[in-house]
């Protein structure tokens, strides 16, 4: 199936909108699903990047940011930390925190206070309930439907290995 410009989306619907066929919430909502924001793109991966840094245990700049994801759209720098911020809050309950406001370096604190072991720590582990979290947060962002192969980078990420035994979460059989 050929992908649709855009423009000609929006002529389509420009032309059905001056014939008198009226068009549906359906329609609407189908045209809408089928080109994504960009910026809403941005953010999903803007969102997997600070938290990789995350799990990496790697601070995050705003250099990096700019470089590594937001590319030739730098400029939409705030309003994607923004929402990443919210995204990262709503759904792994973890805060954006600027660290160091000069050389504008950001990191993740959860803010339940949770560690692996369920006490608090220096900000840097995962509760043991994350894991799901991480991986329905990845599902949810990435519309519903996330690549095992993705998923299983995460977990790798966080030292989850397929058929190895974690010390907090057991045996991850596959």
């Amino acid at each position: 199936m050929a992908a649709t410009p855009w423009s000609q989306i929006k002529d389509e619907a420009s032309r059905s909108q001056d014939e008198e066929e009226p068009s549906t919430w359906r329609d609407q909502e189908g045209a809408k699903s089928m080109h994504p924001d960009p910026l809403h793109l941005l953010v999903v991966e803007l969102v997997g990047f600070l938290f990789h840094n995350y799990c990496t245990k790697d601070p995050t700049t705003k250099d990096e940011i700019l470089n590594m994801v937001l590319r030739e759209d730098g400029h939409h720098f705030p309003e994607a930390i923004h929402q990443a911020s919210e995204c990262l809050q709503l759904v792994f309950s973890m805060d954006v925190r600027e660290v160091d406001h000069p050389k504008h370096i950001f990191v993740l604190v959860p803010t339940l206070g949770l560690t692996c072991n369920g006490m608090v720590s220096d900000g840097h582990s995962m509760p043991k309930a994350s894991n799901l979290v991480v991986v329905l947060g990845m599902i949810l962002l990435e519309g519903n439907c996330a690549h095992e192969e993705e998923i299983w980078e995460t977990l790798n990420d966080m030292g989850i290995y397929v058929k190895r035994e974690h010390y907090i979460c057991g045996s991850a059989l596959c």
